[in-house]
């Protein structure tokens, strides 16, 4: 007895049937194209011509405007980076690095400290260290 086979539908279209998806696909696009309303003659070639004027116009414009701008940026920042440290003991009396320290605020500047004095004062729980910028007359 041999057994019936069953039909299986192919997973893969056949090619009749792909280039009538794509012809029906490339209609569709061109019946939505047309829906699309109509631009005004004028305002579009108005855009065109500034897209590409913009895409003409050569940056220098813009780099020394940027640069303008960064060398105020540059010298206000300048202006306040941290030159000194403000240090306050937890208590009434908190000696480090070989200076003393009380309640009031301490001005430091960094120049007047080594690498390893600044970190002491800055890694001692004891002391509140703030980083701040003193004028050059202080």
């Amino acid at each position: 007895m041999a057994e019936p086979k069953s039909k299986v539908a192919p997973a893969v279209p056949a090619e009749g049937e792909a280039q009538q998806d794509a012809g029906t696909q490339i209609e569709q696009q061109q019946a939505a194209d047309a829906a699309t309303p109509p631009v005004d003659s004028q305002n579009a070639d108005q855009g065109v011509a500034s897209d590409n004027q913009e895409e003409q116009e050569p940056a220098p414009q813009v780099e020394q405007q940027a640069t303008q701008d960064a060398a105020p940026a540059e010298a206000v920042a300048g202006l306040f980076e941290p030159n000194a440290i403000e240090v306050v003991a937890k208590c009434e009396s908190f000696r480090r690095a070989g200076r003393v320290f009380s309640r009031e605020v301490s001005k430091i500047r960094l120049a007047e400290l080594t690498e390893d004095e600044f970190k002491l004062l800055y890694d001692e729980p004891m002391l509140a260290v703030q980083l701040t910028h003193l004028a050059e007359e202080d």
